[in-house]
């Protein structure tokens, strides 16, 4: 459903948490996280993939679930590590006090 709408690849780690984001009953979107490839960082889990189905773009929905997500892995007592391209994202997590 989402592999198409990534502009990397729709190939997951064998490893990742996955999670999907509704809004008003439908599914909207996809993010996968992962554990940080290196030993460096302990307890690290990182964005894998992240999508949001094209209807739904531009809504806020995006920065909102990694939000999410991320508080998921740091309830869990995780670190979370997100490493973004979209100029949007960037510019979101420039300004959040989350990031």
């Amino acid at each position: 459903m989402f592999k198409d709408h990534h502009y990397l690849s729709g190939d997951l780690s064998p490893a990742s948490r996955c999670y999907i984001a509704i809004w008003e009953g439908q599914i909207v979107g996809f993010l996968a996280s992962m554990t940080m490839p290196n030993g460096a960082v302990k307890n690290a889990w990182r964005g894998h993939r992240v999508v949001i189905l094209p209807d739904y773009q531009g809504l806020g929905i995006g920065m909102r679930f990694i939000d999410a997500v991320a508080q998921i892995h740091l309830d869990d007592g995780l670190r979370f590590f997100s490493r973004a391209a979209h100029p949007r994202m960037i510019y979101y997590c420039e300004k959040s006090a989350l990031w």
